[in-house]
């Protein structure tokens, strides 16, 4: 029988995150703990996971005094709620979790099997996936907690520290009931979640998005608090130790954007802060050499503490995407101008022929192909005339 660990590691594709469906506390934590125990290299397909019923007999909405009739409810609850994943054609796929879910009293567990459907979710994956430890999920009192840590976790897997969604695709996503106001929302579940993810290793703020004085979306910036070394599918016994001593990709170049003078001060905090990666080490170190104005290092341990460079960053991230389209833009325009100016002394040439050659030009061009169109066949013409003229 498989034993699961608080230190087990879930891993899920990203798309069945981000999908569609409405599971209570006790629901997702059966799920969760059973894909805990998926090694999801290593298998080649599904067996049956045995979970203790005693960690959740408490957990499940029911007024049955006995186990066998609760566990009884949960399986047939469960085995009515499929969920829908979004596919790349627009489209979407509704699944069942479980092929089948078997309550063995003697032994006090139920067996579980994930439906052969969701391999490409949970096996053999590559890429465009999310691990945590399933510690983190245990540790959370809200259905909606649960939802929104894997979803801004699969975030921080990105790279990414801000999430901005709509707030109906959020209500959907996450099942929230149509009676519920913004106002309901930040109390009852955004507030609520942000509390309790205190406890796991990640942490975010929001802010809701307006037009005019309606809310349309929600912006989370997320927080790694204690960002860890997961190996796909096994337990992380990997000591802080360990951790400190790992290289760090690009080191050099990092410390090279440290003013020299205080490059040695600074080593040991990129060293500190290599786990937050590269990306975040190179805006706090160019955010400080752009404020700092006393004590480089001490203003340098403040923004990389509390990622002071973010904003800032994003800031000059859109600056220059807005310099590149506007270069793209003048770039295009000149070629077009080019283009039209070159095709204008084509045909001016072309019509400067006599008309017994241009005749002779039509009708070598339109022997291939009798009906192609006239006019392409003068810019066909001139053209070929240019680049013989070149040769």
């Amino acid at each position: 029988m498989d034993k699961p660990h608080s230190r087990y590691i879930v891993t899920k594709a990203n798309d069945l995150i981000m999908a569609k469906y409405d599971l209570s506390l006790a629901e997702q934590r059966l799920i969760i703990e059973v894909a805990s125990m998926v090694h999801p290299k290593k298998d080649e397909d599904f067996k049956g996971y045995d979970v203790s019923v005693r960690d959740y007999v408490n957990l499940v909405d029911s007024t049955a005094k006995n186990e066998y009739q609760r566990m009884k409810e949960l399986a047939e609850k469960l085995l009515k709620k499929p969920l829908f994943i979004k596919n790349d054609d627009g489209g979407w796929t509704g699944l069942n979790w479980f092929s089948s879910l078997r309550y063995i009293p003697g032994n006090g567990v139920l067996r579980c099997k994930f439906s052969p459907d969701l391999k490409p979710y949970l096996l053999k994956l590559n890429e465009c996936y999310t691990s945590y430890q399933l510690e983190n999920v245990l540790r959370l009192k809200s259905k909606y907690a649960v939802r929104l840590y894997e979803a801004l976790k699969s975030r921080t897997k990105l790279r990414k520290r801000m999430w901005e969604v709509e707030l109906n695709e959020l209500r959907v996503m996450i099942a929230i009931p149509k009676s519920y106001t913004w106002k309901d929302i930040r109390r009852q579940i955004l507030q609520v979640a942000k509390k309790s993810l205190k406890a796991t290793d990640i942490q975010f703020e929001f802010e809701p998005i307006k037009r005019g004085r309606r809310v349309v979306a929600v912006q989370f910036k997320i927080h790694d608090t204690h960002q860890q070394a997961l190996e796909l599918g096994q337990p992380t016994d990997t000591p802080a130790e360990k951790l400190k001593s790992a290289p760090i990709d690009n080191q050099a170049y990092l410390i090279a954007l440290v003013p020299e003078q205080y490059r040695i001060k600074a080593v040991k905090l990129i060293q500190k802060y290599k786990e937050k990666g590269d990306e975040y080490i190179k805006r706090s170190v160019k955010y400080t050499n752009k404020n700092a104005k006393t004590n480089y290092i001490g203003y340098l341990v403040k923004v990389l503490a509390d990622d002071l460079g973010y904003d800032w960053w994003r800031e000059q991230q859109k600056t220059q995407k807005s310099k590149l389209k506007v270069v793209a833009e003048e770039q295009k325009r000149k070629l077009e101008n080019t283009k039209m100016e070159k095709q204008a002394r084509m045909k001016k040439r072309f019509f400067a022929l006599s008309p017994e050659d241009q005749h002779e030009y039509i009708e070598a061009a339109t022997t291939e192909n009798p009906e192609i169109n006239i006019f392409t066949v003068i810019k066909q013409i001139a053209a070929d005339m240019w680049i013989e003229d070149q040769n």
